[in-house]
């Protein structure tokens, strides 16, 4: 029963440091997206600027 048990608790720690582990990889792959996103549009908002720049001069 001893064996069991040590396989057991040794079993759900490593759950657990899936968990912890699986729950930082999510957090961080959001904030890239996040930036990702924040730049693309950053740089949309100024190719705009621009393009309007150019329409009213020309």
């Amino acid at each position: 029963m001893e064996a069991r048990d040590k396989a057991l608790e040794t079993g759900a720690k490593s759950v657990d440091a899936a968990r912890t582990l699986g729950a930082g990889t999510l957090d961080r792959a959001g904030a890239v997206k996040d930036r990702l996103s924040g730049g693309i549009a950053e740089r949309a908002r100024r190719l705009r600027g621009t393009d309007e720049e150019r329409g009213t001069r020309g």
